[in-house]
């Protein structure tokens, strides 16, 4: 099960007095993984100060060939490791210098990492080698199948948002396009295409502010993206993958939802109910919302007080998770059930 990878990871680590474990692949996009908990916060200042494109331990290890675990000091002496700058800058400084690696194959690509990293020292990380290569065939078997789970997983995410209207996308860290639905397909046609696996914008000032957005994706950074074209408004929302749903497996940073903005006809008060678990008073409002009535209106239409209107908007505001009730019309316009052609 790819989401238990974490807390594996992190009992595997805590068994043989280390810091954390990492499971990491090396893709298109650089390195991609997963990692235990409570490794957040180092991983991030990792990828911020951009040693997220330094393969140096992953070419060690494909070089060698080697079917076990190896240690740094495999490879190069204490000395020598303090002259190498991943080393140096971050690794020694923030105490996991001292791990035990290995590669075993992927499904989905052609080596993944499995690093235990913060030993003690690097003599601790050696004992510890007999009893990882004990687990290393288990390891390997697991990887295997949660890659071909996972990315079943992320296919029947995508189809099922085509299911309820909305035209979305899984997307690696560059912009590389992991999946996509026929709805996002048809409309991305009408403002870009794409191209050498990434989505390009006919539109350049449009395009180069979608790769900022993916760019922030990875720490955690969406956003939403207006876009005019041949008469017609679309946003792309760019949303961050995050928590348990962001693994070496689905080899996702964001998932993109287009968008457009029409008068589009208004999502059924059974599939807001089942959405958002609103009561039939409450999607009742949400619909008036997503067509901005105003609260006096809406008490109005639905022979209820102002103050009761502005009770059950509380409500559906909490259930969506918007703040603002405008935020209802883009929701309403990708969930609207898109018009047979």
């Amino acid at each position: 099960m790819p989401g238990l990878w974490r807390g594996l990871l992190g009992k595997i680590a805590e068994s043989n007095g280390a810091v954390a474990g990492m499971l990491l692949a090396n893709t298109r996009d650089g390195l991609l993984g997963t990692h235990s908990s409570g490794y957040d916060e180092l991983v991030v200042g990792y990828r911020r100060a951009g040693w997220a494109t330094d393969t140096t331990r992953f070419n060690w290890l494909t070089n060698d060939k080697y079917a076990g675990f190896r240690t740094d000091t495999d490879f190069a002496s204490i000395d020598e490791l303090r002259r190498i700058p991943v080393y140096s800058e971050f690794l020694i400084p923030h105490g996991v210098d001292a791990g035990a690696a290995t590669l075993i194959h992927g499904a989905h690509h052609e080596h993944l990492l499995l690093s235990i990293e913060g030993f003690p020292n690097h003599r601790s990380a050696r004992d510890a080698l007999p009893k990882l290569d004990a687990l290393r065939p288990h390891f390997a078997r697991a990887a295997m199948l949660s890659s071909q789970l996972r990315m079943q997983q992320v296919k029947a995410a995508v189809t099922a948002l085509e299911m309820i209207g909305v035209a979305a996308a899984m997307i690696g860290q560059l912009g590389t396009v992991r999946v996509l639905n026929d709805l996002f397909e048809r409309d991305l046609a009408q403002i870009g295409l794409v191209k050498d696996r990434r989505i390009q914008l006919f539109n350049t000032a449009t395009d180069r502010r979608l790769r900022t957005a993916f760019a922030g994706a990875p720490l955690g950074l969406g956003d939403s993206i207006p876009l005019a074209q041949n008469g017609e408004v679309f946003v792309l929302h760019v949303l961050p993958v995050l928590g348990s749903a962001k693994d070496v497996f689905a080899d996702c940073a964001a998932v993109v939802l287009i968008s457009t903005v029409r008068k589009a006809p208004l999502p059924e008060l059974q599939l807001l109910r089942s959405l958002y678990d609103l009561t039939p008073m409450e999607a009742k409002v949400a619909q008036r919302l997503g067509r901005s009535v105003r609260p006096a209106e809406i008490a109005s239409e639905l022979a209820i007080s102002v103050e009761t209107a502005r009770t059950h908007i509380k409500a559906v505001h909490s259930k969506v998770g918007i703040s603002r009730s405008v935020e209802l019309t883009h929701i309403f316009t990708a969930l609207a059930k898109p018009a047979a052609d």
